[in-house]
């Protein structure tokens, strides 16, 4: 049986993977960004697929194990997904040549990046409002 030690640690660890996940996802933005103004960055850096990209690997793993079950943790899928949606569209107009094309949809980028991260807050607030177990 855990202590209530134990179970503060928990939240504790909750929150720092949310903080965490938050962080890769503006990184992802930040290099997805930069790759339509021709940036060089790693490879690999700004993943296509939402399955991929180390917000992803996180919600569908880790996130999903411990916070699977919290009603604001669900609300982060559609908008990751969009997102991605809309990256490879500019990515793949990018690519082509299409540069001015392709920037007409950062706004709807930058948007959809907004509604996550204000969905993470939200899931933030509710793992901080959950009593001890």
């Amino acid at each position: 049986m855990e202590s209530e030690d134990q179970r503060l640690i928990n939240k504790h660890l909750a929150l720092r993977h949310l903080l965490e996940a938050k962080s890769a996802h503006l990184k992802w933005r930040a290099y997805a960004l930069g790759l339509v103004e021709g940036v060089d960055c790693p490879p690999g850096c700004a993943p296509l697929s939402s399955f991929e990209c180390e917000f992803g690997l996180w919600y569908y793993g880790d996130g999903e194990r411990i916070l699977g079950d919290m009603i604001f943790f669900k609300s982060l899928e559609a908008p990751h997904e969009i997102l991605h949606s809309l990256y490879k569209k500019i990515y793949m107009l990018a690519q082509s040549g299409e540069i001015d094309e392709a920037r007409k949809h950062i706004p709807s980028l930058h948007e959809m990046s907004a509604i996550l991260i204000d969905a993470l807050g939200y899931l933030e607030d509710e793992i901080k409002s959950l009593p001890p177990a």
